[in-house]
């Protein structure tokens, strides 16, 4: 029985996976509340603007701990299984991207969230501490590499490359950033409706 296009977790399942198909079974879905949508190992997520209570601490527990079937589409899943193929003792790469505007740098902090979340499940104060400094870095980063545009307010202006290092244990020892793709001409030169680095903003309002 071909399935429902608001019921289908997996576009891969699709009978027909084209523009159209596609398109029309991601509305149906944001209609219903359901922002993310698999295809295959992929996850396609659409920014709905707002608060949809996605990311407690039970919605944590249950990606952590899920037993019979998998689960729904969520950024905590593809954590998840980056988590369990650390565990496995096998490197493992999540790329997120996106138009300005889509929610990568709020589902980068989802993924650090469930990582934080599992990899403290009775771990040390230590590795707790290791990761709440991590996230504590968000802001940081985005105040240097962050503007406003036309499109959003808090736009990413450059490429980040985190790599997180555990031990045989899955625990957090080691976490480095690396930046790339800066776009280092809004120094200088500005479009119609932008700003400039958040960073230069905060500096002058602590200015008399």
């Amino acid at each position: 029985m071909t399935p429902s296009l608001a019921s289908t977790d997996d576009l891969a399942l699709l009978p027909t996976l084209d523009e159209e198909a596609v398109l029309s079974a991601l509305s149906h879905r944001y209609s219903s509340g359901c922002i993310y949508t698999y295809v295959h190992e992929m996850l396609l997520s659409l920014n709905p603007y707002a608060e949809l209570g996605l990311y407690t601490h039970d919605m944590l527990q249950r990606y952590s701990r899920h037993t019979g079937p998998p689960p729904s589409p969520h950024a905590f899943a593809v954590a998840a299984n980056a988590f369990r193929g650390i565990l496995d003792g096998r490197s493992q790469s999540v790329l997120v991207t996106g138009e300005s505007g889509a929610g990568k740098t709020e589902t980068c902090r989802r993924l650090l969230q469930y990582l934080a979340h599992a990899a403290t499940i009775g771990g040390s104060r230590g590795t707790q501490r290791l990761h709440e400094a991590l996230g504590h870095t968000s802001c940081v980063l985005e105040a240097f590499g962050n503007a406003r545009t036309v499109m959003n307010d808090n736009s990413s202006r450059y490429g980040k490359f985190l790599m997180l290092q555990y031990d045989s244990t899955a625990k957090l020892r080691a976490a480095a950033f690396s930046t790339f793709l800066l776009e280092k001409t809004r120094v200088v030169r500005l479009a119609p409706g932008e700003r400039n680095y958040h960073v230069f903003y905060a500096l002058l309002a602590g200015l008399k």
